[in-house]
């Protein structure tokens, strides 16, 4: 069912190193490139942003600071057969945010974005059902980073529009049992006041708007046949009542103005891209044709850098399979450049800085 795996693949780090933080800056301050690769064997595992004028113009290091990518993967992710690893999962989200924010500790990664008094919302993608929904294990490991650093569990909520797609993905409804919570807008509604933003009008979820105090955005790597990806800006989708009327001219401006609204800026903390399948080609549904097992986490605070590396993996994928770039179809997603023109991210190939992982 899953098709092969990315064939450009890293040769394996040694985890109980981590990544090396000075070779990170030294890289990043020096070369002055779009992509940075951080394996062991210094070999791109993606084509993303190989772009010598990228490569002359370079970036400051606060750009740097804001727009860092951390793709993390392992081969043994799925060596288990039951669903992607939980410890090897941890430790590919430990490298990932290390490269991301600079920080060897786990504890102190999650204690710079977070802090006990939080709530915590999990914002997860579940509309394409188990095999293309954001899967349980890659949450767990989010949520046993999130009570490492004495979050209570009832103070996290995994989420998305409804009960029943979460259940049909794989997780346990709990609305006010011990534990973690988890639930969809439907038990609670959208706030009764509309939003509103430019082209955006629509009521938010009141679990985004009065039920947390941080948000974790954990979207799919997959294309979309309206937007041309769901990724993290396309998620909050799923965050507001009439997802409907906001789809024409392949989501733009629309996407890019939603994620512009201060409710979704300023309470995003952290953005964990569940890439250990994907979907590229059609979407958003699960197509089994066009799935495949890439094995990897793709961690960023910026969602528009984060969609804009994402986008280069699937065009990746997409020359594999003999298909069409993404633009060369006519799909390439508009909403990229709009969110940066607002601010929300960066797009620009020189002020992202991307580290590859081998875990």
């Amino acid at each position: 069912m899953e098709a092969q795996q990315h064939s450009d693949q890293n040769e394996t780090n040694h985890p109980e190193k981590g990544v090396d933080r000075r070779k990170f800056i030294r890289y990043s301050a020096g070369a002055g490139v779009g992509l940075i690769a951080l394996a062991a064997s210094g070999k791109r595992l993606s084509r993303v942003f190989e772009n010598p004028a990228a490569q002359a113009t370079g970036a400051t290091p606060s750009t740097l600071e804001s727009s860092r990518v951390a793709i993390a993967r392992s081969d043994n992710l799925f060596s288990h057969g039951n669903g992607p690893e939980k410890e090897r999962l941890k430790k590919m989200l430990d490298a990932a945010m290390e490269s991301v924010l600079g920080i060897e500790d786990s504890g102190q990664q999650w204690r710079t974005l977070f802090s006990a008094d939080d709530i915590v919302g999990i914002k997860v993608n579940c509309i394409a059902g188990p095999q293309l929904s954001s899967h349980p294990n890659v949450v767990d490991a989010i949520v046993s980073k999130l009570q490492a650093i004495s979050i209570p569990a009832e103070n996290i909520i995994i989420w998305d529009r409804k009960g029943r797609e979460l259940t049909n993905a794989g997780y346990t409804l709990n609305t006010d049992g011990p534990g973690v919570r988890c639930y969809g807008t439907d038990e609670v509604g959208y706030e009764r006041n509309a939003s509103t933003k430019a082209t955006f009008n629509g009521c938010l979820s009141k679990i985004l708007t009065e039920r947390i105090t941080a948000l974790i955005n954990v979207p799919i790597l997959k294309t979309h046949g309206g937007a041309g990806v769901s990724l993290a800006m396309k998620n909050h989708y799923g965050s507001f009542n009439n997802p409907g009327r906001h789809h024409g001219n392949m989501c733009d401006p629309y996407i890019a103005d939603l994620n512009s609204l201060d409710e979704l800026k300023d309470k995003t903390r952290l953005i964990v891209c569940d890439a250990t399948r994907g979907l590229y080609n059609g979407g958003p549904g699960h197509n089994a044709a066009f799935t495949w097992q890439y094995s990897g986490l793709v961690v960023s605070k910026d969602p528009v850098a984060l969609d804009t590396v994402c986008t280069g993996i699937i065009d990746d994928r997409r020359a594999e399979a003999g298909l069409p770039s993404l633009k060369e179809a006519g799909k390439y997603p508009r909403q990229l450049a709009s969110a940066a023109e607002r601010g929300v991210g960066n797009t620009e190939k020189s002020k992202i800085a991307v580290a590859t992982l081998a875990v």
